[in-house]
């Protein structure tokens, strides 16, 4: 994967900004929500450069969601969100809002970073920049709408279950077309 210099440096500043949070522990949530956001599309970046191939993003999307299936019921995300030590802690690793003084995660940073993936993926593979969004934020609206019905839930397979429906559609359409 080749990243410009320039791309670097934006990276770099990217995620030194959010750890910046960590030792600066800011109050104001946008702040920690804008350097959320900031370390996840520098960790898209990243990641997404691994994508070059439908395989390739069928494979991330597989590993990403059992990653996350196992991090939210058995794992670190499991603990954070169920040790007081730790709790403080989603405020750098989550977008989401103070609610009468208690931090409330609404999208955590992997899913986020996923989001960026797969969208930046799709693009690179060939797809229009409205599907390349459209496909993985429907998976992730579908989790963030299911988590208001049945409590918190991971997001990624939700995001990797509509990756996966769509390159099947789309390799079932093609083989009919022929192309």
């Amino acid at each position: 994967m080749m990243v410009p210099g320039g791309k670097w440096l934006a990276i770099g500043l990217a995620l030194a900004g959010w750890g910046a949070c960590f030792i600066l522990e800011p109050t104001r949530p946008w702040l920690t929500n804008a350097a959320v956001v900031l370390a996840a599309l520098a960790g898209a970046y990243l990641l997404a450069g691994f994508m070059s191939s439908r395989v390739a993003v069928v494979s991330f999307a597989i590993a990403g969601a059992l990653s996350d299936l196992i991090s939210v019921y058995r794992g670190p995300t499991r603990w954070i969100v169920e040790s007081e030590e730790a709790r403080s802690w989603l405020r750098y690793l989550a977008v989401g809002m103070d609610l009468d003084g208690r931090w409330i995660a609404i999208v955590g940073l992997g899913d986020l970073l996923f989001l960026g993936a797969f969208a930046l993926a799709f693009k690179r593979l060939g797809w229009s920049p409205a599907t390349a969004v459209s496909v993985p934020l429907l998976g992730l609206l579908g989790a963030i709408g299911t988590g208001l019905l049945a409590g918190p839930l991971p997001g990624i397979p939700f995001m990797s279950a509509t990756v996966l429906a769509f390159l099947w559609w789309a390799a079932v359409r093609e083989k009919k077309s022929g192309s």
